[in-house]
């Protein structure tokens, strides 16, 4: 039984260590990020505001103190703590005209531990060119092109 304890606390200690470090990258990702995003005219993340899964919407977005599904990760990730074994979700929703918002979330209860991963994506394609010469005068066939934000999250 004592082998058994220290395996367990040797685990523990590697867990705590790889925590910390992914942390620090994490928050540096994040700094990062918000450089980029600063400025006038800027609307980075907005697509994240856009609702994960079907219970939290049902609720009126009041889902941060009650999450306790894989969705959790998008809401408050402190309620993967409270997942039990392994689950996973996914959700399309597409909107008005070819635009959409699609999330892949999968988490397990290893031990003590709970490991989820996520990612969600927002998409706007054929949108159509305009010349900035002509303003918004018909062009023949300037083509088209699409927009993709995407966040990958951790816990």
């Amino acid at each position: 039984m004592k082998n058994f304890d220290m395996k367990m606390e040797n685990a523990m200690k590697k867990i705590r260590s790889a925590v910390k470090g992914s942390g620090l990258a994490a928050l540096a990702l994040v700094m990062a990020t918000a450089s980029f995003a600063s400025g006038p005219g800027t609307s980075a993340g907005q697509f994240l505001r856009i609702p994960v899964g079907a219970r939290a919407p049902a609720l009126g977005g009041a889902f941060s103190a009650l999450a306790d599904d894989i969705t959790a990760i998008h809401y408050n990730p402190a309620g993967l703590a409270q997942l039990e074994g392994k689950e996973a979700a996914i959700s399309y929703n597409a909107y008005f005209k070819d635009t959409a918002s699609q999330f892949l979330g999968y988490g397990q209860k290893i031990g003590a531990c709970t490991l989820a991963g996520a990612i969600n994506l927002f998409a706007v394609k054929d949108i159509e060119k305009r010349s900035v010469s002509a303003g918004d005068a018909d062009k023949p066939d300037l083509g088209t092109f699409k927009a993709q934000d995407m966040a990958l999250s951790l816990g």
